[in-house]
């Protein structure tokens, strides 16, 4: 890769180095990533990066949450707004089972959390991260059952919040390469498990 001030804004530049972190994430692990592997992958210089994020844990940081927050931005854009609530649960549930990232995001994920267990500050970005996915689903759960369409057996965020822990589930299933945790055994039971908490049929 070639070194020096790489062509492109300092924003492009920026967003250049943070796509870089996710496949060395999931390559390596995030303690192992270097500077250097960062710098190669993006096809900058150390200084660059150091000149955008100081240190390798700020960028590591950056990456997570920068990579985490569009893999929800991504999610959250899947209902279409004119549908149903079912519909747009049937979409956010396929969305989260189905995306073509989901072995990468999953390994990232499982590498933060088992870092967030012992790091105060990774726990806060984790935190922030799930959060931001029960979010997603509280906001088509909350609907729904205002509208009469759902009758979840548990109040709404906690049906939304059940879900997403189930999300976690199946990610685990993906990252350790289980064998039947292909796209269809992935959607029936997220699809199965959001029936039976929301009391439709």
């Amino acid at each position: 890769m070639a070194r020096g001030r790489p062509v492109g804004s300092g924003d492009e530049q920026r967003e250049r180095i943070l796509a870089a972190v996710a496949p060395l994430i999931v390559k390596h692990g995030a303690p192992k990533v270097r500077l250097r592997d960062v710098a190669a992958e993006a096809g900058v210089s150390v200084g660059m990066i150091q000149h955008y994020f100081a240190t390798r844990d700020r960028l590591i940081d950056e990456a997570f949450r920068h990579y985490s927050l569009s893999v929800v931005q991504e999610l959250a854009a899947a209902p279409r707004p004119g549908d149903d609530p079912w519909q747009r649960l049937v979409a956010l549930c396929k969305a989260a089972t189905s995306s073509a990232r989901i072995r990468q995001r999953s390994i990232i994920w499982f590498d933060f959390a088992g870092q967030a267990a012992r790091d105060a500050s990774r726990r806060r970005l984790v935190q922030q991260v799930y959060e931001a996915w029960v979010e997603a689903f509280v906001a088509v759960v909350e609907d729904g059952t205002s509208t009469g369409v759902f009758k979840p057996v548990v109040a709404p965020r906690m049906a939304a919040a059940q879900l997403v822990a189930l999300v976690d589930g199946i990610d685990l299933a993906v990252a350790i390469r289980m064998p039947q945790a292909d796209r269809a055994w992935r959607e029936q039971h997220l699809l199965s498990a959001a029936r039976a908490l929301l009391g439709v049929s």
